[in-house]
């Protein structure tokens, strides 16, 4: 199956009931959420937490907290990667990078492919049918 998932982050904001969709399915917060779609946006390259902060304009420490629950639930994925390797990236994406530097290394996060998004959203909603189907026929 082929899919392709790129709406911005301001198109999910503006369908609410795409948005509270998502974040019931995969029970998240607003600013989790918000996250997860940043990371979808730029799925290609991925995005580092500096990178992060200045997309949602939220804090180091919320973006890490948000980040650790994204990975639990199997939502987004990180890997380590240098700094020239994400430069590159970035500017072969022409995506904003708030990294200058040339040295060192970095984890680099990245939501999960299109085909995994859905099957987890497929998964969720078989488990409540079945669920609110045996609710309903015991009540």
């Amino acid at each position: 199956m082929n899919v392709s998932i790129n709406p911005s982050l301001l198109e999910f904001k503006e369908k609410p009931l795409v948005f509270s969709t998502l974040k019931a399915i995969f029970e998240l917060t607003n600013k989790q959420l918000e996250c997860f779609l940043a990371l979808r946006i730029k799925k290609n390259t991925g995005s580092c937490i500096k990178n992060l902060e200045k997309d949602t304009d939220t804090e180091r420490s919320i973006i890490q907290k948000h980040l650790k629950v994204l990975l639990e639930k199997g939502l987004v994925i990180r890997e380590s990667v240098s700094l020239s390797e994400f430069n590159i990236r970035c500017q072969e994406h022409e995506i904003d990078n708030e990294i200058k530097t040339n040295k060192g290394y970095l984890f680099i996060y990245a939501s999960i492919s299109d085909e995994e998004l859905l099957e987890k959203i497929n998964k969720t909603l078989e488990k409540w049918k079945k669920i609110l189907k045996v609710f309903l026929i015991k009540n």
